[in-house]
């Protein structure tokens, strides 16, 4: 995601927390196609072709498999390997901590 394609379509800020929600969502389906639908709105206004095709495919594959397996921490984007475990900020970490409880 390029800066000057996220400003173009004023979605930089949602861009971030829908990254943040496709990482706390992971272990809910709904939750978690959700936000990869959010990507893909914002994919289709930045004319983001790529993106696009890469949201289509994360919302079949987190329909099918957010209940059995998801990488820890990965934010969801298209220009992320879809199985690349990342690291989850420490606020973040604390929120997901607190859902399992």
């Amino acid at each position: 995601m390029s800066p000057s394609s996220t400003s173009a379509c004023g979605c930089g800020e949602t861009a971030e927390r829908l990254s943040v929600a496709a990482s706390r969502g992971q272990r809910s389906t709904r939750r978690h196609v959700r936000s990869h639908v959010g990507m893909l709105r914002i994919a289709w206004q930045r004319s983001d072709v790529p993106g696009f095709a890469g949201q289509l495919a994360r919302i079949v594959a987190a329909a099918l498999c957010s209940r059995l397996w998801v990488p820890v921490g990965n934010t969801g984007g298209a220009n992320v390997r879809v199985l690349r475990p990342m690291p989850v900020p420490p606020d973040l970490q604390a929120i997901l901590d607190a859902n399992r409880r």
